[in-house]
């Protein structure tokens, strides 16, 4: 017996962190979103309709991110698969799998009101994962009424 939702709620989330499973949210087949292999909130887990659990091979294949070869493992700091055996003995031996981009590009149009929701979805999980992030912003603002000079002047100063 689970005692709680909120126990299961933390297994899923431990089990997508750990790469046991995808979490997927959208319709059967068009996912708009897929986790694996990072940190989930467990107050994100839903239980709904358009809220899935994957095998982590399918969430592999939608993500369409880097598998290591069994036996290797993704270490973060050399940006690249490596033996199993270079991993620190305290490690069990079954060590699932890492699937890992080397490198996120990102450019997406964005309303300015949802600055925040950008930095909590993606800037965020980044920085979590220790990634080191290099943001180029462009800005373009127009109005009928016009923009005064000292508007434009305190941007560039």
């Amino acid at each position: 017996m689970i005692p709680s939702i909120d126990v299961l709620r933390e297994m899923i989330a431990q089990g997508v962190e750990d790469w046991v499973f995808g979490y997927a949210r959208g319709a059967e087949g068009k996912f708009q979103a897929v986790k694996i292999g990072t940190a989930l909130e467990k107050d994100a887990i839903e239980f709904a309709e358009n809220a899935f659990l994957l095998k982590a091979e399918e969430a592999y294949r939608i993500i369409g991110a880097l598998q290591c070869p069994p036996g290797q493992h993704y270490d973060a700091i050399l940006r690249e698969c490596v033996p199993d055996t270079t991993v620190p003995p305290k490690v069990a031996p079954e060590v699932p799998r890492r699937l890992m981009y080397r490198e996120v590009d990102v450019s997406a149009d964005l309303d300015w009101k949802k600055w925040s929701e950008f930095h909590d979805a993606v800037i965020q999980p980044l920085v979590n994962a220790g990634a080191e992030l290099r943001v180029k912003v462009e800005l373009v603002g127009s109005s009928d009424q016009g923009i005064a000079p000292n508007t434009v002047g305190l941007m560039t100063s």
